[in-house]
């Protein structure tokens, strides 16, 4: 403080500072000391000005720091602790800005947050962009939660498909204050699905090519399923077939077929 007045002095220009006092009870007071330098009918130099305690304000201040430094502790607890999750996570702001991802989405898109928070479409496959957009954009209007499964581009420039969803987390009004985001890698199920699919119709193939009835029915005798051969043979269509595992229709094999004699 002393320095501050002697340069002050020695170079005739204003001051304004804050510095603490140790009043006679051993507490501590924080003042405020704002002087304007002026000069006196011979010439001298003098300060007029006025000394204010701040000492509320300083702790006010150091308190809000204090809460500010925890807020910071608990945000790098809470990443750390989103880091480990074998999952992808991310977060948004209401208006569906990204502002939190964890490391395994980082990686798997080889950028940062940064890049995220300017945009993410360009992530997504070609073919995927208007229908996901359009989604999450209904999402953040209607404020319901978001599902979607569509491709995403990683780091390695591969495709994959992913199983996005994210929900609202909301307030004691009902507003929407964040969204919490997973996405989860379902490649492999898709491959197996597809598998399974091309399986089932290389099957079904074969079965059309088998000179011989093959039907499967249920316990009733609705019919389920028949090759051409069965189908051919009862008077059933293509069209009977083909509705039979789309929309769970039943073609009632015993009255249509079987002879008035062995009802």
């Amino acid at each position: 403080m002393q320095e501050t007045i002697d340069r002050a002095a020695q170079t005739g220009k204003d001051v304004d500072f804050e510095h603490r006092l140790l009043m006679p009870d051993g507490s501590v007071r924080h003042v405020h000391v704002v002087a304007r330098a002026l000069s006196d009918e011979s010439g001298g130099l003098e300060f007029a000005g006025a000394v204010m305690d701040v000492t509320e304000q300083q702790e006010a201040r150091a308190a809000l720091e204090g809460a500010l430094g925890e807020v910071k502790k608990s945000e790098r607890q809470l990443q750390l602790v989103v880091d480990t999750i074998p999952t992808m996570v991310w977060g948004a702001r209401p208006d569906g800005e990204i502002d939190l991802c964890n490391r395994p989405l980082l990686e798997y898109v080889g950028e940062t947050l940064e890049d995220l928070r300017r945009g993410y479409s360009h992530l997504l496959h070609p073919e995927d962009v208007t229908e996901v957009m359009d989604k999450w954009n209904a999402a953040l209007t209607t404020r319901k939660p978001f599902e979607s499964e569509h491709r995403v581009r990683g780091a390695d420039g591969v495709y994959r498909w992913m199983l996005v969803r994210a929900a609202p987390l909301r307030d004691e009004q009902g507003n929407i204050v964040r969204w919490y985001g997973t996405s989860t890698d379902i490649e492999d199920r898709k491959r197996a699905a597809e598998k399974l699919s091309r399986q089932e119709r290389e099957l079904r193939e074969i079965v059309d090519l088998v000179p011989h009835h093959i039907a499967v029915a249920t316990p009733d005798g609705t019919l389920v399923y028949g090759n051409h051969v069965f189908l051919d043979y009862y008077g059933l269509t293509n069209e009977d077939r083909s509705a039979l595992p789309e929309t769970g229709r039943r073609v009632p094999l015993a009255p249509r077929s079987w002879h008035p004699a062995s009802r």
